[in-house]
């Protein structure tokens, strides 16, 4: 006897249609057990499963076989839930829904307070993050971006780009938009890089004639800016040391010619941008005395080692002055100064030292630290510089301003007696003096002159 089922009279089906009770087919009776006749019971399995127990009947007609195993309805009864199943699965939407709120992650940052007009928009981690129309990003340092509002007349602000090279100046503001100015009223300038922390603390502005090569250069800004047609004519008067320097046609700069009185003239061909009110303080070659600005950058060009020249028409002895240098050196403000450098510098000399430098008809160069010393008028020699006087000048004679005169000395020994006589600046010795070598030692370098054979030194 099966342990599992109840004893004593079979229980009748609740299901079945009222009547005689139906043996349960799986009790084992004394009797036969009745074959699976009542097809009810094959709409019990159906009948909780699917209320469409009329489509699986016909089907069930081998109720013969599922009889025996009609308990199995009681097994796929429970998995008959299985729509219940995908039911909780068809609440998916549900799962979407949860992740539908994925928007909602963006929204807080999109919907975070967004850039206000002042306010902050970032840092060098994060980059700039935006700000209201009409304003632009500015970084102050690594840490803090703020939005400012931009002059029209500046351009579109470029934050974190440098524009590198094409530079005309450097000159140190203390805000962007003051750097915008700066190019604005300088010659020649067309756009501008603004850096407002650098290594030694110091904002600097970098005035260019063109936006170059754009590199990235966090805590930089750099614009365009918007230069109007210039109104002065071809040499119409563009400024004075009073009112500063105005514009020029395309093509010309603007020349101070004494403080009340500034001229558009055209640009020397030979030399680039001319850089009014600015002196490249330092690195000087040799200064001359000569009356026309691009006569200076001549000069230059000519001269073996020459970069770039400062030009002063007015100077407190009166006279105009050319001093050629090997370099930029230090950009300074000097009202009344023009400097530029040299397009196509000669290159430095190929003389070696103690070489031939030429003779009465013409000097060649001498390498650094050397100059040219006429022995004769036939041999001209490269020299080294007396360490007492670092200038010297060949075929020139310092002419007037006499202390005295010494005969017999060397040309480095005329530079010594100099350095250790009160009140002298400088010499000329002249080698080839009829008798024996000639040195004039000199109150000033002033009365410059042309004289073959002499050598014109200027002490420390």
């Amino acid at each position: 006897m099966n342990p599992d089922l109840p004893t004593g009279k079979p229980t009748l089906n609740p299901d079945l249609p009222t009547g005689k009770p139906t043996l349960n087919p799986d009790l084992p009776t004394g009797k036969p057990t009745l074959h699976p006749i009542p097809t009810s019971p094959a709409p019990t399995t159906p009948a909780p499963t699917t209320p469409a127990p009329t489509t699986p009947a016909p089907t069930t007609p081998a109720p013969t076989t599922p009889a025996p195993t009609t308990p199995a309805p009681t097994t796929p009864a429970p998995t008959t839930p299985a729509p219940t199943t995908p039911a909780p699965t068809t609440p998916a939407p549900t799962t979407p829904a949860p992740t539908t709120p994925a928007p909602m992650t963006p929204e807080p940052t999109t919907s975070r307070p967004g850039p206000v007009s002042g306010g902050p928009c970032g840092n060098e981690k994060t980059g700039p993050l935006g700000c209201p129309e009409g304003e632009f990003c500015q970084p102050w340092n690594p840490w803090q971006y703020q939005c400012r509002r931009a002059d029209a007349k500046c351009g579109k602000q470029e934050v974190g780009v440098d524009f590198f090279g094409d530079d005309i100046a450097t000159v140190i503001v203390s805000l962007p938009e003051e750097c915008c100015a700066k190019c604005q009223e300088t010659e020649g300038c067309k756009a501008y890089t603004y850096v407002n922390y650098n290594a030694d603390g110091k904002p600097r502005c970098y005035l260019k004639k063109g936006s170059g090569d754009k590199r990235r250069n966090p805590g930089a800004v750099s614009a365009v800016i918007d230069v109007p047609k210039c109104s002065v004519p071809s040499a119409g008067q563009c400024g004075s040391d009073k009112d500063g320097v105005k514009c020029c046609p395309d093509g010309e700069y603007c020349q101070p010619w004494n403080p009340w009185f500034y001229q558009c003239r055209p640009a020397p061909t030979q030399c680039g941008v001319q850089e009014v009110g600015v002196d490249y303080y330092g690195d000087d070659l040799d200064r001359f005395e000569i009356s026309l600005p691009w006569e200076c950058c001549d000069k230059c060009a000519a001269t073996p080692g020459c970069k770039a020249y400062t030009f002063v028409n007015y100077n407190a002895d009166g006279k105009a002055w050319c001093y050629l240098k090997k370099g930029t050196g230090q950009r300074r403000e000097v009202v009344g100064a023009v400097s530029s450098t040299v397009l196509h510098p000669k290159p430095s000399c190929s003389t070696p030292e103690y070489g031939y430098c030429g003779n009465k008809d013409g000097v060649s160069c001498c390498p650094t630290g050397f100059y040219c010393q006429a022995w004769n008028r036939d041999y001209y020699q490269c020299m080294p510089q007396p360490s007492q006087c670092s200038k010297q000048y060949t075929n020139v004679d310092f002419y007037g301003n006499d202390l005295g005169v010494h005969y017999g000395l060397s040309p480095s020994a005329c530079c010594e007696k100099c350095s250790q006589t009160k009140g002298c600046k400088a010499y000329t010795h002249v080698n080839d003096n009829p008798g024996r070598p000639a040195c004039y030692l000199k109150s000033s370098t002033a009365g410059k002159k042309e004289l073959i054979g002499a050598v014109s030194g200027v002490v420390n």
